[in-house]
């Protein structure tokens, strides 16, 4: 196939991803756009109209349009692919909806186990779920949903355009919860209830089995765990139950850091919290953002700041 066929812009403008095609950074013939492989919020990963190679002046990532392709539809390069056919100038329909995204449910690496998670689980990844993935800086996109053993639900039932993100303890599912994708739901997560869960969701710390330092950080949701990745656990909110403390203090951590939302009543929870698990480890300590309004929407350097308190 030739690349140069490739309509790259109508294959961004079907996953709302932003592009320019002027301003800083962009040359004669490229647009920039979000790179896929770091957690650039602005314009770094330039990709040339005419050549459809890319490049990124943060993290230096650079190759073909088919790599490109694979990390944001999560797929491998037979599907990638068909993809490109899809979006051939000679050959493309035109029509308003793309190809499904092709290689990321097939992908998953934890088994559906346990009959708590929801039946209307689709096997294909509908483009609203990996954009949300991909607008928010986890990419590339594979790597989140293999990771996280993520799980989407289109248009059917009470977790329709959500993500299904499964609370794992000791390797297995034990609760799940349901991430909006759309942005128009009134409640962001809609938690799986108490009755259908194996433990209850407040004697749970999101992340925890992946919590094997000697440090800590907590969060409000379990998307805000995500960029930081291991080492970051969340407690579903800003108020904390007995039970969870009761799982810090049985992991024997050194230091708890705390980093809620900036908004003056998470910080205030945030203080309270800390005082409470002062009494189970030896060192707590509540961080703020500077600019970044939660820790899902932090920076790439930010993040880098975070995991290397988690080493200490």
């Amino acid at each position: 196939m030739a690349y140069s066929k490739f309509n790259i812009i109508k294959f961004l403008d079907d996953r709302n991803i932003p592009w320019w095609d002027e301003g800083n950074n962009i040359s004669q013939g490229w647009i920039g756009t979000p790179c896929v492989f770091c957690t650039d919020h602005s314009n770094h990963m330039g990709i040339n109209l005419d050549r459809l190679n890319y490049s990124c002046w943060l993290c230096h990532a650079s190759g073909r349009a088919i790599d490109f392709i694979m990390a944001i539809e999560g797929c491998d390069e037979r599907d990638a692919r068909r993809v490109m056919a899809q979006y051939r100038e000679d050959g493309f329909s035109g029509g308003t909806e793309p190809a499904p995204p092709s290689g990321a449910g097939a992908a998953q690496t934890r088994p559906r186990s346990g009959s708590i998670l929801p039946s209307s689980i689709v096997d294909k990844w509908p483009t609203p779920h990996l954009s949300f993935l991909f607008n928010r800086g986890y990419r590339p996109v594979r790597k989140y949903i293999n990771k996280y053993g993520l799980l989407p639900v289109h248009t059917i039932g009470r977790y329709r355009f959500r993500i299904i993100i499964p609370v794992y303890l000791n390797n297995k599912i034990v609760n799940f919860t349901a991430r909006d994708v759309t942005g128009k739901a009134k409640e962001r997560y809609y938690h799986c209830s108490n009755n259908n869960a194996l433990i209850p969701r407040r004697e749970l710390l999101y992340n925890l089995d992946n919590a094997t330092g000697d440090n800590i950080v907590l969060v409000e949701g379990p998307t805000d765990t995500w960029l930081i990745g291991d080492g970051a656990v969340a407690t579903f909110g800003t108020q904390v139950a007995d039970e969870q403390i009761d799982l810090i203090r049985e992991r024997n951590f050194k230091k708890v850091y705390i980093l809620f939302d900036n908004e003056p009543e998470a910080q205030q929870a945030a203080q309270r919290v800390a005082a409470r698990i002062a009494y189970v480890v030896k060192e707590v300590e509540v961080l703020k953002l500077n600019d970044e309004a939660d820790p899902g929407s932090i920076s790439q350097q930010t993040v880098q700041q975070i995991k290397n308190l988690l080493k200490e």
